[in-house]
């Protein structure tokens, strides 16, 4: 009782108080009370306990990866993912190859990902990550069209608008803007509709926080604006 109650209040570090305390109690084989416990030890970004802890379980590979990850140990934390099938490991390897600078496996691995996953808004942060892989070793005006993945990422968006996705709708006009100058009005429509997007869904952030929520957007926009190459 006092367990759930503090899950379902947010109380991550009386969760993970009264957690361990049970899985003292009940032996560690508990599995339920396992990723309770791994999951408020996340919360509290206490990911030093999380590898600590789930190391000694292989059925925990999935948080020990996490915790990897967030420790910025990425190359440990690919290691671990990919001897791991659950759906989280395998965005753990699709992440930690870009944090390694291997774009081009990162967006297979994350392709590969995508349609696996049920949520559409994990698999709008999935198509996000795609685009922003792409465009982050992009020369401007030089590189690769992609119009697959550019006709795919589109129809996403227009069969989820109802999701706001201004990141996307963002991430997606900017790279095309840097390789695509014959589509320029068409993507600086949707750089534009981005922006109205994140003011509609950001309508109760403080004027300051949702200015710098607009910053890179209104950044593009004016920069792109002026085509100066």
């Amino acid at each position: 009782g006092e367990l759930v109650s503090a899950f379902e209040s947010r109380d991550f570090e009386q969760t993970a108080y009264l957690a361990r305390e049970l899985l003292i109690d009940e032996g560690p084989k508990h599995t339920q009370i396992q990723r309770i416990y791994l999951h408020a030890l996340c919360e509290c970004d206490d990911f030093a306990s999380v590898i600590s802890y789930s190391a000694k379980d292989e059925s925990l590979k999935a948080y020990h990866a996490y915790g990897l990850y967030k420790k910025q140990q990425f190359a440990n934390a690919l290691d671990v993912a990919q001897s791991c099938d659950e759906l989280p490991a395998k965005l753990i390897v699709a992440q930690s190859l870009y944090r390694l600078d291997r774009s081009d496996e990162a967006v297979k691995a994350f392709l590969d990902l995508v349609d696996s996953l049920e949520d559409v808004e994990e698999r709008m942060q999935v198509w996000t990550n795609i685009v922003s892989v792409e465009s982050s070793h992009t020369v401007p005006y030089c590189g690769e069209q992609r119009p697959d993945l550019v006709e795919k990422v589109t129809s996403f968006l227009q069969n989820h608008a109802q999701l706001d996705p201004y990141d996307l709708a963002y991430t997606l006009a900017t790279w095309q803007l840097l390789i695509n100058p014959s589509e320029r009005p068409k993507y600086l429509d949707l750089l534009k509709n981005a922006s109205e997007q994140c003011k509609y869904i950001n309508t109760d952030l403080p004027d300051d926080d949702l200015a710098a929520e607009l910053v890179p957007i209104v950044t593009n926009l004016d920069v792109f604006q002026r085509a100066f190459w």
